[in-house]
């Protein structure tokens, strides 16, 4: 066996570059379509029939609190699709939570949360 070149390559890991400064950020997408179920009704993935929090904000905050530590702004882009949004009541496959088509960015979890749950008051399941 005959070795022309050899040479050793740093394999770098997801922490490598966290401890190097790389920061991250998110953008939720929410699904507005009818097959999440009923808001009004108690065990569906909208559902604002209690205090609790449900499956969607329990998942905005899970992975929200983690990742927007790595984030300096703590600025995150919020969407919608599938609703039947205001003034027109019309279909939207895109939309900002916020309902700012300028400027869809929102601070921290809280705003998520916040711009999610008033774009549910506002918009039908399509």
């Amino acid at each position: 066996i005959k070795f022309v070149k050899a040479s050793i390559e740093q394999t770098y890991s997801f922490l490598d570059f966290i401890a190097g400064g790389c920061e991250l950020t998110m953008t939720v997408a929410v699904d507005f379509t009818a097959s999440n179920g009923n808001p009004q009704l108690p065990n569906t993935l909208h559902s604002i029939a209690s205090f609790e929090s449900n499956e969607y904000a329990k998942a905005i905050t899970s992975v929200g609190d983690i990742l927007s530590e790595y984030s300096s702004t703590k600025m995150f882009c919020a969407y919608g699709f599938g609703a039947k949004i205001p003034p027109t009541m019309s279909i939207s496959h895109c939309f900002p939570l916020n309902a700012n088509q300028m400027n869809p960015e929102v601070y921290g979890v809280r705003g998520i949360l916040d711009s999610y749950h008033g774009t549910l008051k506002s918009v039908m399941l399509s």
